[in-house]
């Protein structure tokens, strides 16, 4: 699949235009080139998405699974593709996105907290628990991974915070 464009060719076909016409013909081609480089984008998040969807989808129903198994049913909630997780003191969302060629796991407070300072040390307190890294003054903890990882990465936190030391290993 090649697209083509040869500006050479633009300047020729302007040849022998007024002024007004050559301005219309770019502003066309303008639009033409905008409205192909809008569907490829489209196209590009739609594939994105159908590839999310695939890893991240088997990987909620394992944990909806192991929830049940546990008998975590009061702890966990799934409404994909967030995971919230009634820890105490606070709840608290995760989720997994995947963009280009890693995954990102998010961790943000499920509760506002007014206070700057409280929000703050609540994950930071957060991120202790679960041993990562968090910059005082980020509304979430951030962990990227790939997608070799993305499953023990996860799981591992959500049963940090529902109160098991470890994921199992399979």
């Amino acid at each position: 699949m090649m697209f083509e464009f040869d500006i050479e060719d633009v300047k020729n076909d302007l040849e022998g235009m007024s002024f007004q016409e050559k301005m219309e013909e770019l502003e066309s081609l303008s639009d033409n080139l905008n409205l192909a480089l809008s569907e490829i984008m489209d196209l590009q998040q739609e594939l994105n998405d159908e590839y999310e969807s695939s890893v991240y989808d088997p990987l909620l129903a394992l944990l909806l699974s192991l929830a049940k198994q546990r008998r975590w049913d009061n702890l966990i909630n799934i409404d994909n593709p967030v995971i919230t997780v009634h820890s105490i003191p606070q709840k608290v969302k995760i989720w997994a996105s995947w963009d280009t060629d890693e995954w990102t796991i998010n961790i943000e407070l499920a509760n506002f907290i007014a206070s700057n300072t409280k929000r703050y040390k609540a994950l930071s307190d957060f991120a202790s628990l679960l041993r990562l890294p968090y910059e005082y003054g980020n509304e979430e903890i951030s962990r990227r991974v790939s997608e070799e990882n993305l499953e023990d990465a996860l799981l591992s936190l959500v049963f940090v915070l529902c109160g098991d030391e470890y994921y199992p290993a399979k």
